[in-house]
């Protein structure tokens, strides 16, 4: 995927994680399976990582004035970025109870964040 733009939108997730599903090791993002001949289909990954958006293997990502939401509490990040390149982040509004992190990063090239609202970046080696 790449030169993909989402902006001035809103989502509101369903939530649910449940806490066994947040304690998935982000560390082992690898061993999420590739199944790339089976898409579009969204339930061949089972549970993903993040409640709201997992990139992977992606350039040029713009994410600008968007806004995520959850109905019930999810113990997972709210968006995970694996293995992009140049993902632009702006104006994010990030709606989750009190978590260390909303956002991870994990072998991101050349990000440009900027005007972050109620999130807070981990970055990953």
């Amino acid at each position: 995927m790449q030169n993909v733009v989402l902006e001035d939108i809103e989502i509101t997730y369903p939530g649910r994680g449940s806490k066994a599903q947040a304690y998935f090791p982000l560390g082992r993002l690898v061993d999420l399976p590739e199944k790339v001949s089976d898409y579009p289909e969204f339930t061949m990954f089972g549970e993903l990582p993040a409640w709201g958006l997992y990139v992977r293997h992606a350039k040029n990502i713009t994410l600008k004035k968007v806004r995520l939401s959850v109905k019930k509490p999810d113990y997972r990040p709210a968006m995970v970025f694996h293995e992009v390149g140049n993902p632009q982040l702006s104006e994010l509004d990030i709606l989750v109870d009190a978590k260390p992190h909303a956002v991870v990063l994990k072998n991101v090239t050349n990000e440009e964040l900027s005007g972050l609202v109620e999130a807070r970046v981990k970055r990953l080696e």
